[in-house]
């Protein structure tokens, strides 16, 4: 999967860290559920609460990515991916829950976010692995 993160104009929330892919990626990612997330908001909505939960798990995932960009030793890094990945599940988790009610995503958005949210998990796993392994922690 190749995304043209390094081919984009100007974007105020790529330019501060131009680290890679996961960055990249996680901003692209909740941008797309943002959209999905007004689109349904705006329609008629029985489980409204359920969305929103949806729309904070996901965008929290590239806060807490940004979050580690910042962190004050490799183990808050480690600590603050971690969380991205916990709440990347959590993204999951409700996108399952809300993915039955087909009104809700059309299937070219949802196949879209879901891959996006799988690159996302496995760049999120090689990071912690090589991290951890790289400073010897546990």
């Amino acid at each position: 999967m190749h995304y043209e993160y390094m081919e984009q104009e100007r974007d105020i929330m790529h330019e501060p860290f131009e680290r890679g892919q996961i960055q990249y990626l996680s901003v692209e990612f909740a941008r797309r559920v943002r959209v999905i997330y007004l689109i349904a908001f705006q329609g008629n909505v029985a489980d409204r609460s359920s969305l929103s939960q949806f729309y904070r798990a996901a965008t929290s995932v590239g806060a807490n990515i940004r979050e580690g960009q910042y962190a004050e030793s490799p183990r808050d890094f480690v600590h603050k991916h971690k969380i991205a990945e916990k709440e990347l599940g959590e993204f999951f988790y409700w996108f399952g829950l809300l993915s039955s009610n087909k009104d809700l995503f059309e299937c070219e958005a949802a196949e879209d976010i879901l891959s996006r949210g799988t690159a996302i998990a496995k760049l999120l796993a090689s990071i912690i692995k090589s991290t951890r392994k790289r400073h010897s922690l546990t």
